[in-house]
């Protein structure tokens, strides 16, 4: 027993505590389960009524008084609201939600009893200690070894994270990444993974493509067997809008596309075709969507984009494209990864001149950094006459020498408005962890 009992937290959610909510059956569904099976199932009324219990023990404990004490913040510094019971109080007693006493206020504060003030006058801030780019002195590309020891192949996607943030590579590498839970939804990450799975099955490898005439019913079939394999929840009806237009989108992809391959002649010789090579030592490998042959022994490395070409464009033209280069590099230092594929790896070797073209779905353009006569004749193939890798592979390549020698350069906070605007690259390596945003620094150079 207490006289006076201090209530802190008094916040939305607790006094009582809400009850866990299954996120798999309803409460009704918890219901039938215990009345057909007699099992002692914990429902949310059942849990509610044993805190309301509780809160009730503890309030008996008091023998004089009662202070309630509303957090206005929770420790991340959002907005909370007062306990749910609140209301039934003041209706019990009769008071205004107006009558609760604020603290900030000097008169309210007069009034607050059991109340310790803090009477120290000078306070001390926290100390502030200035930080830069981390030094580790351990070569930091050797993390990820494979079974003879030597240190694994780092893919375009991850070269390009450490391009942007090499701190969010390198705690992906240490699988220091926050695990966020998130509701199942249609984003262009599932969009893409469904789009690329359509395409792949449509323009087969040492296939004649399907005719033109047919497709509209091919994608529709291949698009419910993509749903079926990686989103079954967007078989529900609930997704029928959804199912509907990106069933639209790439019914035109890939008539246009179809329309391109014809008028090049190209034939598909590989889709999902494993590369690896080698970039100043690194080892490096990836995956390209489609190897195309056309005529003349000419060699076309096709990666499908759900996206427009609009974004693609901008960091093509001013240099930060790595994705270009790289496969180049692959095919130029390594080849196919499968040595199975003995024909298609003489195919590659022998053959004259090997491009890069990006093929947007969402406004049906193709980007390349190669010539070619026939693209001439296409209106949606839009060819980029700079060197659309410079920059990005000389950011790159003094990445992996501060990463040899174990430096971490933290961003600055210029670092998100460089890449997005200048560059034409979405810096979405300093979204993936907090981190990256606690440790950066300001920025003294001039990178324009």
């Amino acid at each position: 027993p207490v006289r006076h009992l201090l209530v802190l937290g008094f916040a939305s959610g607790h006094y009582p505590n809400r009850g866990h909510v299954s996120r798999v059956f309803s409460e009704t569904d918890i219901h039938r389960l215990v009345e057909g099976t007699q099992l002692p199932i914990d429902t949310q009324r059942g849990q509610l009524d044993r805190a309301r219990a509780q809160f009730k023990r503890q309030l008996n404990m008091a023998s004089d008084s009662a202070s309630f004490f509303v957090p206005r913040r929770d420790p991340a510094g959002d907005a909370q609201s007062p306990s749910e019971a609140l209301q039934f109080m003041l209706h019990m007693f009769g008071k205004e939600e107006d009558e609760i006493l604020s603290l900030d206020l000097s008169v309210d504060r007069a009034q607050v009893r059991h109340l310790a003030e803090n009477t120290i006058e000078d306070v001390q801030p926290p100390s502030v200690r200035p930080f830069g780019d981390i030094d580790i002195s351990q070569d930091l590309l050797s993390l990820r070894v494979d079974a003879e020891g030597n240190p694994k192949p780092e893919s375009p996607s991850a070269l390009e994270r450490m391009m942007v943030s090499p701190l969010a590579w390198l705690l992906q590498r240490l699988y220091a990444e926050p695990a966020v839970w998130r509701a199942e939804e249609a984003n262009i990450l599932l969009q893409g993974t469904l789009s690329h799975s359509v395409f792949e099955d449509l323009f087969a490898e040492d296939s004649a493509p399907p005719p033109r005439g047919k497709l509209s019913g091919l994608v529709k079939k291949g698009l419910e067997q993509a749903i079926q394999r990686s989103a079954p929840f967007m078989q529900s009806a609930t997704w029928t809008v959804e199912r509907r237009l990106l069933e639209a989108q790439l019914t035109k992809a890939a008539q246009a596309w179809h329309d391109m391959l014809t008028q090049l002649g190209a034939d598909v010789i590989g889709t999902e075709v494993w590369l690896k090579g080698d970039l100043g030592g690194l080892g490096i490998h990836g995956q390209a969507d489609a190897l195309l042959a056309l005529p003349g022994n000419r060699l076309l490395i096709v990666d499908y984009k759900k996206s427009s070409a609009s974004s693609r464009r901008t960091r093509m033209e001013r240099g930060y494209d790595s994705q270009v280069e790289l496969y180049r590099k692959m095919l130029q230092t390594g080849g196919l990864k499968d040595k199975e594929k003995v024909e298609l790896g003489d195919q590659i070797k022998s053959s004259d001149e090997i491009g890069v073209v990006y093929y947007n779905m969402n406004d049906t353009t193709a980007l390349s950094d190669t010539g070619l006569a026939e693209s001439s004749q296409l209106p949606d193939w839009e060819v980029l006459e700079t060197d659309v890798s410079n920059e990005a592979m000389s950011l790159i390549n003094e990445r992996i020498s501060e990463l040899h020698k174990g430096k971490i350069r933290l961003n600055r906070d210029t670092d998100a408005e460089f890449f997005d605007k200048k560059a034409g690259v979405k810096p979405y390596a300093l979204e993936v962890t907090p981190l990256t945003g606690l440790f950066m620094v300001a920025d003294g150079e001039d990178r324009s």
